[in-house]
């Protein structure tokens, strides 16, 4: 799972959110929330790095908050930002493959528990729950 990239988000006279990406020139969102705008900024950022990989361009790094925020090139955007906050691109979508594991029958209780209180499918919830783990790491 890739880092996240800082968005500073702006607030317009309509009340319509825009974010953009100061470590990946090009890359814009907006929505006419905030929740919109964040989960427009996902696929916008998953799309933007995708189609850099596609052309053969470099990945940009993504910087962390502070580096961001002691940006002296960013003061102006900084001062008028509605808010400054991580987004993380979604993750690369690929073909299913079929594994096999062993779980002992306690935990395959919980699991199964727990993935029908977030409303997913055993699989989902098991794939989900390794990526979240594999990201706090």
């Amino acid at each position: 799972m890739s880092a996240p990239f800082i968005a500073i988000v702006h607030r317009d006279a309509e009340d319509v959110f825009g974010a953009f990406f100061p470590d990946v020139p090009g890359c814009y969102a907006s929505g006419s929330t905030l929740d919109t705008l964040l989960h427009d900024a996902a696929h916008a950022l998953r799309a933007h790095l995708d189609a850099l990989e596609d052309f053969g361009k470099p990945l940009p790094a993504a910087r962390s908050l502070q580096a961001v925020m002691e940006d002296p090139a960013l003061d102006d955007d900084r001062a008028d930002a509605f808010v400054i906050v991580p987004v993380s691109p979604l993750a690369r979508a690929g073909k299913p493959k079929r594994i096999n594991i062993n779980v002992d029958e306690f935990a395959l209780e919980r699991i199964d528990r727990a993935a029908r209180k977030a409303g997913l499918s055993r699989s989902r919830f098991l794939v989900e729950s390794a990526l979240q783990a594999t990201s706090e790491r």
